[in-house]
């Protein structure tokens, strides 16, 4: 999907400009100066996050159903490209709201909808530190300030639920070898399953006797249960920083490619 707009003008003329929100097919011309393109990744991410993590809850059910309660490589590979996937999304969607009102004051489709100065704000907080030291959810806390929102208390579900996903996928990122005795392994499983809680469906594979990180845990459940938690926490704050429903990360999702 794209957005042709006359927002700019460029010698005197009015320029166009091809916002990509989805995956599309368009082809640009390069000896048009008065035209540019803006491409937006995250739906992009959020397809990949969804494919694999429909992919993988078919290879479970086939497992399940041949009784093969071994490791699956193809599995475990779908269940961390969706959590990787996810993360990615998370951070791609508030780096481009912030980068649109650094790039665009005058605005863009995704930006329609913001409160008066609230860009202005945006772009002047958008330092170097905000971007490559904040954690997603403090840059997600900062847009709703600029926005007069309230932000997302750390202690809530939500946004605890944001960091499980997170911390889900940085374990496998900085991941080190570590020697165990089963007591502690046994300790640190039962950790893990409480800070989940029943949030996660574990892996439907009978898996007794193989530790619970990663053979329970990295299952199909949890790529969907990472997908829809960040799925529903973006759309809760494209609602209260008051974006237009029509360019929400739902909203373009339904426009790309059928899983």
């Amino acid at each position: 999907m794209g957005q042709l707009t006359d927002a700019e003008t460029v010698s005197g003329s009015a320029a166009v400009e091809y916002y990509e929100f989805g995956i599309n097919s368009a082809r640009y011309s390069s000896n048009h100066d008065g035209a540019s393109v803006r491409v937006y990744f995250s739906t992009h991410l959020l397809w990949m996050a969804k494919r694999s993590a429909a992919r993988c809850t078919d290879r479970e059910e086939e497992l399940v159903n041949e009784g093969d309660n071994s490791p699956d490589a193809d599995h475990r590979a779908e269940v961390i490209a969706s959590l990787f996937a996810t993360v990615a999304f998370l951070e791609a969607r508030v780096n481009e709201l912030f980068s649109d009102s650094v790039d665009k004051p005058s605005g863009t489709p995704l930006t329609k909808g913001l409160p008066d100065g609230c860009t202005d704000q945006m772009s002047a907080a958008w330092t170097h530190a905000v971007r490559y030291r904040h954690d997603a959810l403090a840059k997600y806390n900062l847009a709703l300030e600029c926005a007069g929102q309230a932000t997302y208390d750390r202690g809530a579900k939500r946004a605890q639920d944001l960091q499980r996903i997170i911390d889900l996928r940085n374990m496998i990122v900085h991941a080190e070898a570590k020697t165990q005795n089963t007591v502690n392994l046994h300790k640190d499983q039962q950790a893990l399953m409480q800070a989940l809680g029943k949030r996660v469906a574990l892996n439907c594979q009978s898996t007794d006797g193989l530790p619970f990180f990663p053979n329970k845990v990295l299952s199909a459940g949890c790529a969907r249960w990472a997908c829809d938690t960040a799925m529903d926490f973006v759309r809760d704050w494209e609602q209260k920083m008051g974006l237009p429903e029509e360019f929400g990360a739902g909203a373009i999702l339904l426009r790309l490619p059928s899983l």
